[in-house]
């Protein structure tokens, strides 16, 4: 039987990289843009990995199907200038400070739209706050006011996580207005 020169693609279980070389077979017949094995623990092996293969594929497409979108817009944004710090929170755990997905953006209007994407469904809350000196943090002064402008969602008046918090089970828009 005769040599072929085929391009051997395989994964690194260890290192989860891909690597490719040519080879020289003779158990492995092309027919039809189609690969044979003649060989059955070349054929069971090539069967596992494109039954793997094809479940990534699905799981994938089920998973984008079910990704809900949560939108934050946020009002009154004055001056317009510097950076909104937008976070959304799974956990009272550090709120408003450590936040389970957040977004630095750069301010153009004083209404800005914020879009999270494929958010599972939950509870959560949003806290977000005007950077105008884009220093990275909320500005305060000697007492622990904020001297930037800050909002959450619910209305909330102060930085509490229950009262921030909502039902996330669809798409979802936010409004929040900065004080």
């Amino acid at each position: 039987m005769p040599e072929h020169k085929v391009l051997l693609v395989t994964l690194n279980q260890s290192s989860d990289k891909w690597k490719a070389r040519n080879c020289y077979v003779k158990n492995i017949v092309i027919k039809n843009y189609a690969i044979f094995a003649r060989n059955k623990i070349v054929r069971k092996m090539m069967n596992k990995r494109i039954t793997l293969l094809l479940l990534l594929f699905c799981f994938a497409g089920v998973a984008s199907l079910y990704a809900q979108t949560l939108t934050i817009r946020i009002h009154n944004i004055k001056p317009v200038s510097g950076n909104l710090m937008v976070g959304v929170f799974n956990s009272g755990t550090g709120f408003p400070d450590v936040y389970y997905k957040g977004y630095k953006v750069q301010i153009t209007d004083t209404i800005m739209v914020v879009t999270f994407t494929s958010l599972p469904k939950g509870k959560y809350a949003v806290s977000v706050y005007q950077d105008i000196n884009k220093n990275g943090q909320l500005d305060k002064n000697v007492f622990g006011i904020p001297k930037e402008k800050y909002g959450f969602s619910n209305k909330a008046n102060k930085p509490d996580y229950k009262e921030s918090l909502f039902d996330f089970n669809n798409n979802l828009t936010v409004r929040i207005t900065l004080k």
